[in-house]
């Protein structure tokens, strides 16, 4: 039995697995003419011991994110 995708969600955070789901999930989507959501998440809670939040730190961070997708 075939599954027929529609729609992919996949998260990437540059984790070697994040990758290799990255690739399954375009592999699958190519396969199956199914739109390819990618996700990616910025815990701010990481950055709650910071006493003065950065927005440097929080436009780093975002970069980062868009470099990966």
């Amino acid at each position: 039995m075939l599954d027929n995708y529609k729609k992919i969600l996949v998260g990437l955070d540059g984790s070697v697995e994040s990758t290799k789901a990255f690739d399954k999930a375009v592999a699958t989507a190519l396969r199956n003419d199914a739109e390819l959501v990618i996700a990616n998440v910025i815990d701010l809670r990481a950055f709650q011991s910071i006493s003065a939040y950065d927005s440097v730190v929080a436009d780093d961070t975002h970069k980062g994110a868009e470099n990966l997708i």
